[in-house]
C-alpha cells in the first residue's frame, strides 16, 4: 500500500532539484552513472552498499565475490572494451578449458571426447560448432544480445525461437551425446536459472559459445569492477551524489521531468526531481514503483520469471594444490530434464570456482561455490526461516564428501 506508507513516513520539507537520476546501484547503474557523469547524476541504491549482484568480501589479504566472478574478454575496440580500460583494471586472462566432474570422475578435457573416448566425435562435433560460432565462422554469426546490428537481427530473432535443447539436437540429427548434454543442462542451471529446454537457443549460444573465448578474472571476481567505478564517481560527482540505503518507492513522469520518492536510512520520505531517470533495477522493480508504466511493458514485465541461485565461500587457512579456475560438476552424466527441481536438489554445487586464481595465496585459499534453483518457487523457498541453516548444511555435506576430495 504505498499512499498508506507516503503518509504515514515522516517527509523532508522540500524536493531536491538534480539533474539526473539513477535509481539502482549494480554494476547498471554504476556504469549508466559513469557514462553519464557529466550530468551529475544522483545514484539511489536500496541496499547499503553499491554493486548488486557483483559485491565482493575480503578475508586475510583475499579478495572474493559474492556473486559474478569473472567476465568474458570483449573484442578490442568496442564500446565495452574501452569502458574497461578506462578504468585501468588488469583481469587475469584464461583460455584453457577447465575440469568437468561426471559421476565422480574428472575430466580435464571433455570437449576432446576424453569421457566416452568411443563416441567422443559427438562431443568434438559440438565443441566446433560453439568455436565456428563465437569465431563466426563457416557462415555463423554470434547471438550478440541485445541485437546493435540491425542485419543481425532476423537471425537473433530466429535462434529466441527455438529452445536450446532444439536447436543443438536439430544440429545433430538427434538426442545429444548424454554427457554434453549433462554439462550443458547443468550450464543452463547456473548460469541462467533454467533448463536447455527453457532456454532460448540465441541466449544458450551467447553464453556457452562466449566460454570457449577468454575469460577475464579480477581479485573479488566482478567486485572489483563495481568497486572501481564506485571509486570514480566518488572523485567525479558532488559530494552526496552516491545514495546508499535508499529505498526507491515510485517515480512520476510528467511534461517537467520526473520525481522520484525514495525513503532515506532513516526512514525519512524525500523527494527528487529532475529532467530525467536511469532505471537500472530489475524490471519487476521498475513494475512496482512506476504507477504509469505504459501497458505493454507493464504485461512484458509481469510475463519474466525470475530464479535464484546461492553462493557459498569457503575460507581455507592453507593452501590447496590446484589447476583449475572453475571445477565443474555435472552430476551423473545424464540431463534430467523431466523433474529439474529434484534433480537440482540431488545435485547441489555445480561450480567451484576457485577465488585465489587471480591472486595466488602459498597457505590460505577461498573456494567460491554457486548452487542454482533452476525452477519456480526456487527462489520463495530461500525467504523462509529455516532455509539458510539447512541450505548452509547441505553446502557443507557436498564440500566434505565430494569437493575437498576432488
Amino acid at each position: 500500500d504505498r499512499e498508506a506508507f507516503l503518509a504515514s513516513a515522516p517527509a523532508a520539507d522540500e524536493p531536491e532539484q538534480v539533474p539526473l537520476i539513477v535509481v539502482g546501484g549494480g554494476i547498471s547503474g554504476l556504469a549508466s552513472a559513469w557514462l553519464l557523469r557529466s550530468h551529475r547524476p544522483v545514484v539511489v541504491e536500496r541496499a547499503p552498499r553499491f554493486g548488486g549482484a557483483s559485491r565482493g568480501e575480503s578475508w586475510r589479504g583475499i579478495d572474493y565475490a559474492l556473486g559474478a566472478a569473472y567476465f568474458i574478454a570483449p573484442d578490442e575496440g568496442t564500446p565495452i572494451a574501452n569502458f574497461l580500460d578506462g578504468l585501468a583494471l588488469s583481469p587475469r586472462g584464461k583460455e584453457e578449458e577447465d575440469p568437468v566432474v561426471l559421476a565422480g570422475r574428472r575430466h580435464d578435457r571433455f570437449w576432446d571426447g576424453q569421457s566416452d573416448p568411443a563416441s567422443g566425435g559427438a562431443i568434438r562435433r559440438l565443441a566446433s560448432y560453439f568455436r565456428a560460432v563465437l569465431g563466426e565462422e563457416e557462415g555463423h554469426l554470434y547471438p550478440e544480445i541485445p541485437v546493435t546490428d540491425p542485419a543481425r537481427r532476423t537471425t537473433v530473432e530466429a535462434l529466441d525461437r527455438s529452445s536450446f535443447l532444439a536447436h543443438l539436437e536439430g544440429l545433430t540429427g538427434g538426442p545429444l551425446h548424454p554427457h554434453a548434454a549433462a554439462v550443458l543442462e547443468h550450464y543452463c542451471w547456473s548460469s541462467l536459472g533454467a533448463s536447455m529446454v527453457e532456454v532460448s537457443a540465441a541466449a544458450g549460444l551467447n553464453f556457452y559459445a562466449a566460454e570457449f573465448g577468454e575469460v577475464c578474472v579480477l581479485p573479488g571476481g566482478n567486485a572489483a569492477v563495481a568497486e572501481r567505478l564506485v571509486e570514480r564517481l566518488l572523485t567525479a560527482l558532488p559530494p552526496g551524489s552516491l545514495r546508499p540505503g535508499c529505498l526507491a518507492v515510485d517515480l512520476a513522469v510528467d511534461d517537467t521531468g520526473v520525481r522520484l520518492r525514495y525513503v532515506d536510512p532513516a526512514g525519512v520520505v524525500r523527494t527528487l526531481k529532475a529532467h530525467a531517470a536511469v532505471l537500472a533495477c530489475p524490471k519487476f522493480v521498475v513494475s512496482r514503483i512506476v504507477p504509469e508504466l505504459e501497458p505493454a511493458r507493464r504485461a512484458a514485465i509481469e510475463r519474466l520469471r525470475y530464479r535464484a541461485y546461492l553462493v557459498a565461500n569457503v575460507l581455507l587457512a592453507r593452501g590447496v594444490h590446484y589447476d583449475f579456475y572453475d571445477l565443474f560438476l555435472a552430476g551423473d552424466g545424464t540431463a534430467p530434464y523431466a523433474d529439474v527441481e529434484a534433480a537440482a536438489g540431488r545435485q547441489g554445487v555445480t561450480d567451484v570456482v576457485l577465488a585465489t586464481w587471480a591472486q595466488p595465496q602459498p597457505d590460505r585459499t577461498v573456494l567460491t561455490l554457486y548452487r542454482p534453483l533452476p525452477f519456480d518457487g526456487g527462489r520463495a523457498a530461500v525467504y523462509d526461516d529455516e532455509s539458510w541453516a539447512s541450505y548452509r548444511r547441505q553446502f557443507a555435506e557436498q564440500l566434505e564428501r565430494e569437493i575437498l576430495p576432488l
